[in-house]
């Protein structure tokens, strides 16, 4: 929350929680038996929705003021006053402190009597208690039954995906989003009786202030990443590549090291990324798997109902079916079998929005005439209004296992940017600069190490033996020739012998 709020002091910016965190902590909290939860003030929440009853305040009147996701609360409300006063006596136990004679002042014996049991009457654990005490014990409160569970956090899916560009799954605007999924929150904790639990998701996550740090529907325009691992990555690289030997570096050398260390990384990176170096370029990360989801929803089965049903639109490319809000590419089978099949270009090429329509592309053609994708916000060259008979022809010249070796660059072939020689040459690089990396690695004496070097170096390892030993035979004048089908002789094959060097020479 430190760094959040020093964030939003500096930058007018829009700050998204890592869903892969907000779902872990919800559920590590929800697995927790203490009923102590966040400070929960029901003239609050009133006020703002007033849906919400003064009634349905968690019965155990002790609150936990560190129970809160992020360390510390923004804004105290006033629940937290009340919890600092004097408590009810049957719920706080009486603490007696007795010195310990012969022995330092800080060694104290502690005997804790619950004050519900000052009376006399015997423990529920105790072989005296009555057959009453025994079934209260069984039946007394926890935070959250292991059978809600699943059900609230598919719940908070739901509402850290709705938004407002995504039409009938929820209200058309977001303080109506908010309003919805509060109540459907509030009337879930109400309906089966887990005031703890309503507690706990309006203090953390369902008031105004901390609901604008996850869900989307805060913010006009919808994030294309739900987690923090590229901004994880960054810090990872500086503390572990740049200060790993420094616990508490000072400012100044953690400025020297961001503006002579880090930011030429990135400058390298960058003009990678942007600038035409002549040699292949690794796609993203994401564009395998959204190849993969694509290609399986279109061959998947729909209705003939599904225009009345689901109503998709492929001008606007959003669709009402419980699939496309939840979907990570924004992507249902309803609106991918209202396009042209794409060829192979488009998940190289396509580029996500931030708004609708979400994916815009030359290739991406409706089957109808009427639903024309709107290109011009995005800024896509290429003329829509051509026919798709370029595009099937292109469809028939790729490979048909094209998508099984998605992302792979061919290399040394037709198909590729480099001529022999520079790719060759390119791999002798490669191989030579880890060779110099391998005899560093001498000096640490790593096993582990090692054996993933075996591990997952073994073919190209058995490919150069193979091809040593059949140098080793050509130049020998003893011993049997190598045989074309024998193992070595197959991975060999097109490998050629040195010419033996002479006697002046060794």
């Amino acid at each position: 929350m430190g760094e959040i709020g020093c964030l939003k002091e500096v930058w007018d910016c829009k700050i998204s929680v890592c869903k892969w965190h907000f779902r872990k902590a919800v559920k590590t909290r929800l697995a927790k038996a203490k009923l102590a939860t966040t400070p929960y003030s029901a003239e609050s929440a009133k006020t703002l929705f007033g849906f919400i009853s003064l009634d349905f305040v968690p019965p155990n009147t002790r609150t936990d003021i560190e129970d809160y996701e992020g360390g510390v609360h923004d804004t105290i409300p006033e629940a937290t006053a009340a919890a600092s006063g004097p408590q009810d006596l049957e719920t706080v136990p009486l603490r007696i402190y007795l010195p310990v004679l012969a022995k330092p002042a800080k060694n104290r014996l502690i005997i804790r009597i619950p004050a519900s049991r000052l009376d006399g009457s015997p423990e529920p654990d105790s072989p005296d208690s009555g057959d009453e005490e025994g079934e209260r014990k069984r039946d007394r409160r926890t935070f959250c039954p292991p059978e809600y569970r699943d059900a609230i956090l598919t719940m908070m899916d739901q509402h850290y995906c709705a938004h407002p560009l995504i039409p009938g799954h929820c209200a058309p605007n977001a303080p109506a989003i908010h309003r919805w999924a509060v109540e459907k929150m509030y009337n879930f904790c109400e309906k089966y009786d887990l005031p703890e639990v309503w507690a706990y998701m309006w203090g953390n996550w369902y008031r105004p202030e901390r609901w604008a740090l996850w869900a989307r529907s805060a913010h006009p325009e919808i994030p294309v990443l739900r987690t923090t691992m590229m901004l994880e990555g960054h810090w990872r690289r500086i503390k572990h590549d740049f200060l790993q030997n420094f616990h508490m570096p000072r400012c100044d050398l953690l400025a020297w090291i961001l503006v002579t260390k880090l930011a030429p990384h990135y400058y390298r990176k960058l003009g990678r990324m942007l600038g035409d170096t002549g040699r292949y370029r690794e796609l993203a990360s994401w564009r395998k798997p959204f190849k993969k989801e694509w290609r399986e929803l279109e061959r998947r089965e729909v209705s003939t109902k599904t225009e009345d049903t689901y109503r998709p639109n492929v001008r606007a490319w959003h669709c009402t079916c419980p699939y496309f809000v939840t979907s990570r590419f924004l992507v249902c089978k309803h609106l991918i079998q209202l396009v042209h099949p794409v060829p192979t270009v488009f998940f190289k090429e396509a580029k996500r929005a931030r708004t609708s329509p979400f994916w815009c592309h030359p290739k991406l053609l409706p089957i109808r005439e009427g639903d024309v994708i709107e290109r011009e916000a995005r800024g896509v060259e290429g003329d829509m209004s051509s026919g798709v008979e370029g595009m099937e022809s292109e469809l028939e010249d790729e490979d048909e296992d094209d998508e099984d070796d998605e992302g792979e660059q061919p290399s040394g072939d037709a198909t590729s940017n480099l001529t022999f020689d520079e790719d060759l040459q390119e791999q002798i690089n490669l191989l030579a600069d880890f060779v110099e990396g391998l005899r560093h690695q001498a000096q640490f004496r790593d096993w582990k190490f090692l054996r993933l070097l075996k591990k997952e170096g073994g073919g190209l390892f058995r490919l150069a033996q193979a091809c040593l030993r059949k140098e080793k035979r050509l130049r020998s004048t003893r011993g049997q020739n190598i045989r074309t089908w024998d193992q070595t002789g197959k991975m060999a094959m097109f490998y050629r012998s040195r010419p033996k060097p002479s006697e002046n020479e060794t």
